[in-house]
Formats: structure tokens, sequence, C-alpha cells
């Protein structure tokens, strides 16, 4: 049992480090090199970088970023028009 146990989390562990590097690579695209990705059942629902100083705009940190992203996309996937932000 202790071997599954273990198991299980070095594959979490590598999940999450495949998405770290995501958003480090996400985060380079920007001006400031921050940046959040939200996850959910290993599927990537947003990636954003932060664009506070670009957007002139305090709140644009990267996990807003991607929150607001995956907000647009959810509402969006409910109405039928899920490939309009992808």
């Amino acid at each position: 049992m202790g071997n599954i146990f273990i198991e299980s989390l070095l594959f979490l562990f590598m999940d999450h480090r495949k998405f770290m590097r995501l958003a480090i690579d996400k985060g380079r695209g920007g001006k400031i090199p921050f940046a959040a990705c939200i996850v959910k059942n290993n599927k990537v629902l947003a990636c954003e970088y932060s664009s506070v100083f670009p957007n002139n705009d305090p709140t644009a940190h990267g996990e807003i970023q991607a929150i607001r992203a995956n907000k647009i996309h959810s509402e969006c996937h409910e109405k039928g028009m899920s490939g309009a932000f992808r």
C-alpha cells in the first residue's frame, strides 16, 4: 500500500512540475515575468501572465488574469461558443 501512495505522489508531483513549467514559460511572454495557470483534472483551463504595467491596471496580476480568462471561457462554453477564446 505504501508504494502505491508514493507512486501517486510522484505522479502528482510530475504533473505539477509540468504546469509550473507552463506558467513559467507563459510569464516569459509578458513584460513582467509572472504568470499563473488554472488546472482542473490535469487540464489547463487558463494560463495568463501579469499585465499590471502594460494595461495600467493594478489588479492585472497573473492569477487574476487567469481567473478572468477562465470565467470568460466558461461563460462562452456554456453559451455554445467554446472556440471563441481558444
